[in-house]
């Protein structure tokens, strides 16, 4: 089924899309910093192509979703990001993160990666520092209404003026800002094979605390290739240049970037990777490139097919059925050599 006579997938109350197309070129999943929503991300429909379906994720407990509770954990809101959003990612989409949201798109981009889901054509991360250069300042999100303020005005560089002065607005967000908090303060990095994802790294000139050097370790988290723009503004650069983020998000999304050629010795990581963690559950570690696929019990059609699958989404190879012989596929070694070979005849 082409992409234009496929069913649009049913309305969820996770994305606010201001202007939905049916059969979008690219679809912007935008995720919001700490304490917001949809907001901040509702006038970026008007400044993007039509083509582009801005789809600004909307957490519960905010905006229209007041009466739903707060998620406090990353990997519970991780898990129900996937559920929520695999129906929307039938074709080329990408993500955008701010803060916060740069975070919660990472940890989904790896867990989409963990169960062979599509991945995003690039990642923007923005206003982030990588998750291996994050400080490890103490945790406040369990501070009293005052300290727990002024601790977010020393971070962050405080709350609007406008919130301050109005007692009612600032009660709704406090307990959504105190949410939000605890779940960046429960992430844990760990290391792992980085992404088959082109990352774009966005900082502010005047953020004291995400400099130019923790941004330039998210080049670390990607195999494909990584650039990074500064722009003028504090840590909320985005709501004070939002043209010229946009149109460095256009230019990105119009640059047709082919993946970088991937060694032998990567192959053979994400193979041996996907194996042990995807079909036998256990730790690669525990996996040698000359181990028998035979012995171990995954060598038979069902399995085959499942890394098939996987080889296609995370390469773009496609291995033709009647390329596939058993003795190409009895050790990892040797299904690494397989698919090293169609991706050397693919450039």
């Amino acid at each position: 089924m082409s992409p234009e006579s496929r069913p649009p997938p049913a309305a969820t109350p996770w994305l606010f899309r201001r202007k939905p197309s049916a059969s979008p070129k690219l679809r912007l999943f935008c995720f919001p910093y700490a304490g917001a929503g949809s907001l901040p991300y509702f006038k970026w429909p008007d400044l993007l192509p039509s083509d582009i379906d801005v789809c600004a994720l909307q957490y519960p407990g905010r905006e229209n979703r007041l009466r739903e509770p707060l998620f406090t954990s990353l990997p519970l809101l991780t898990a129900k990001l996937v559920e929520e959003l695999s129906p929307f990612l039938d074709g080329e989409y990408a993500f955008f993160g701010h803060s916060l949201g740069a975070l919660v798109a990472f940890d989904l981009i790896r867990e989409l990666r963990r169960r062979g889901l599509p991945l995003p054509r690039i990642f923007f991360a923005s206003g982030s520092a990588a998750p291996s250069y994050r400080n490890q300042l103490p945790h406040f999100s369990h501070f009293d209404r005052d300290d727990f303020i002024h601790e977010i005005s020393t971070r962050y560089g405080g709350l609007p003026r406008q919130m301050l002065e109005q007692p009612e607005l600032l009660e709704l967000i406090l307990p959504i800002l105190r949410a939000d908090v605890k779940v960046s303060e429960g992430y844990v990095h760990r290391e792992e094979t980085p992404l088959s994802v082109r990352i774009c790294a966005f900082g502010g000139t005047g953020d004291p605390h995400v400099t130019e050097a923790s941004l330039a370790a998210w080049g670390q988290e990607t195999q494909h290739s990584f650039t990074m723009q500064m722009f003028s503004g504090g840590h909320f650069f985005i709501n004070e240049v939002t043209d010229q983020v946009l149109q460095t998000i256009r230019d990105e999304l119009t640059t047709r970037s082919h993946p970088r050629t991937m060694t032998k010795t990567q192959l053979l990581t994400d193979l041996t990777r996907y194996v042990a963690e995807e079909i036998l559950e256990g730790a690669s570690e525990d996996l040698e490139p000359s181990t028998p696929l035979l012995e171990l019990g995954i060598l038979n059609s069902l399995e085959t097919t499942r890394m098939m699958a996987f080889i296609q989404k995370q390469y773009g190879i496609t291995v033709p059925a009647d390329a596939i012989r058993v003795e190409d596929l009895q050790t990892l070694s040797a299904l690494t050599d397989l698919v090293f070979g169609l991706q050397t005849r693919k450039q």
